[in-house]
């Protein structure tokens, strides 16, 4: 009896999960296999030098801090694989491949007639019994993962794949909570936006959706039992903020606000830095924007993609209409601030949103399926046809733009400017990518430890200036000046300097902060291993 009981749970598991493991396994192949080897600034992937960097030394990125990203990424820093930024990539390939897994999942465990008006809590239905195939849910997990979006995240070193990652798990553990009842999965979706909160704050576009979702399954559960469960997890989820003063109380090279103090901790968590950029973005640059933004959503739906996520929001509306609205808002208000922020990776907020059209569309397919197997033989056929198509059209599609195996560029920024810098040498970053790289390579992989990575930009903060004479007491001593020229005016006599840019035009010494007529030069040093290439590095010759 107990032997039959566990076997009937094995096959349980493998009849919920099969899906979802095949989707994890193939999308994480690919991820691999298409992945630079190297650090890269593909798909907008500037700041990872500065994140994987802040991974390494446990320090403090960029706000709001990222604490989530941090705190996970440090298992896959740990492993004797590759280098660095390969190891930062492979966490993100596995964050993309679990976000597909999850979607697989959730509709794979939550079929489509759990979606019909009148089954509540307490009435679970097996999903093997619901569900006559696995099929849709593994078409529309494949579908997400070699959609453009979602890989083009999961082959470098950034936040957005966790991010996707994160929401697909809020639609899973929701769906199981709408479908059973049971406290525990509210909980779980507490704990789990807290994270996510705790990842990339562009999660709060989600939360009227999310609000719809999670009163879905409340009836008949006490209030405060509801508070305890889901509040409780949200605790536990945004506790992860306090580990960014515990990083700062060691004074690590990578140390944003140092936030020790309740005043660093307060502007690094409310990105007050970037407060600014909210809803900036010129008149004239909306459009391009949003063109932009129906380019990247008609590539990575495709054409019998998008009629499905159509057909699935629709579908959801005659039968759940208050969450497919609630969804519709959290959809438009991700894409509202994509568009209004203003800058240049704003569009990559979106993977969250692309999550629920994604399952919009998995939704679609579902109900195509049931029809379509409904209508005999020849249905049946015609819709493995359907499904075999969602999945395997964007891989084929896709590869080409999406392999990195031979992108260098980064690593060969980082490689001249280790070759040609002089001993001692203060290094001058102009932009994230030149200064992202160098703390990258100085800072996590530990090269040319006499090396000073500088950035005029941040200069003028004081956190950054602490940091700065802490991990370089030789520069201008523990306090060193808080204005530019003058701490340049103190170096130049005593190390050499250089500018490092990756733009294409050639600097000027206003680029270091001097003034013009004051007859300082910039010598540019060529890379030998590409002569015909505009050069990353300049010598600042004094008069």
């Amino acid at each position: 009896m107990a032997d039959a009981t566990w076997r009937r749970g094995v096959s349980d598991v493998i009849g919920r999960w099969w899906a979802a493991g095949v989707v994890f396994s193939a999308a994480l192949a690919v991820y691999l296999a298409s992945a630079a080897p190297g650090l890269t600034w593909a798909h907008d992937s500037a700041d990872g030098g500065e994140l994987i960097a802040a991974v390494a030394v446990r320090g403090v990125p960029h706000p709001p801090g990222y604490p989530t990203y941090l705190l996970l990424a440090q298992p896959f820093v740990a492993l004797p694989l590759g280098n660095l930024a390969q190891r930062g990539a492979l966490f993100s390939a596995v964050a993309g491949a679990a976000a597909a897994a999850l979607l697989a999942a959730a509709l794979r465990q939550a079929p489509p007639d759990h979606w019909q008006a009148g089954l509540g809590p307490g009435r679970e239905r097996r999903a093997d019994a619901a569900s006559p195939s696995s099929l849709p849910a593994l078409a529309a997990g494949l579908a997400l993962a070699f959609s453009p979006p979602l890989w083009s995240q999961a082959t470098v070193v950034e936040v957005y794949a966790l991010h996707a990652a994160l929401a697909a798990g809020l639609i899973w553990a929701l769906s199981r909570w709408r479908l059973t009842g049971g406290l525990g999965w509210l909980a779980l979706s507490g704990l789990l936006f807290g994270l996510a909160l705790g990842n990339h704050l562009t999660i709060v576009w989600l939360l009227p959706m999310l609000g719809v979702w999670a009163v879905g399954g409340a009836a008949g559960w006490p209030r405060r039992r509801l508070w305890l469960a889901g509040g409780g997890g949200l605790a536990l989820g945004l506790s992860v903020y306090l580990y960014l003063p515990l990083a700062a109380a060691a004074r690590p090279p990578i140390n944003w606000g140092d936030p020790r103090s309740w005043e660093g901790f307060r502007w690094l968590v409310t990105a007050e830095l970037y407060r600014p950029n909210a809803f900036a973005l010129p008149a004239d640059q909306v459009l391009p924007r949003l063109t932009a933004a129906a380019a990247g959503l008609w590539q990575g739906l495709l054409p019998w993609g998008a009629l499905l996520a159509a057909a699935g929001l629709a579908g959801l509306a005659h039968r759940q209409p208050a969450l497919a609205a609630a969804g519709a808002l959290s959809a438009l208000l991700s894409l509202a601030w994509a568009i209004g922020y203003n800058t240049a990776d704003s569009l990559w907020s979106l993977l969250a949103a692309w999550v629920l059209v994604g399952w919009w569309a998995g939704l679609g397919l579902a109900w195509t399926w049931q029809r379509a197997s409904g209508r005999g033989r020849v249905g049946r056929w015609a819709g493995i046809g359907l499904c075999l198509l969602v999945a395997a059209a964007p891989l084929a599609l896709h590869w080409p733009r999406q392999d990195l195996r031979r992108d260098r560029q980064a690593e060969q920024f980082i490689g001249h400017i280790l070759t040609a810098a002089e001993p001692d040498a203060v290094v001058v970053a102009a932009g994230d990518r030149a200064l992202f790289s160098l703390w990258y390579a100085r800072y996590g992989q530990g090269r040319r430890p006499d090396l000073i990575p500088l950035s005029r930009d941040l200069w003028g903060q004081p956190g950054y200036r602490s940091t700065v004479g802490h991990t370089h007491p030789g520069l201008a001593g523990e306090s060193p000046p808080s204005e530019w020229p003058a701490l340049l005016a103190h170096v130049l006599p005593q190390r050499p300097v250089y500018l490092a840019s990756t733009g294409l035009e050639a600097p000027t010494p206003d680029a270091l902060g001097l003034p013009a007529d004051a007859r300082y030069a910039l010598e540019p040093l060529p890379d030998p291993a590409r002569p015909e290439a505009p050069p990353f590095l300049w010598r600042l010759r004094a008069p």
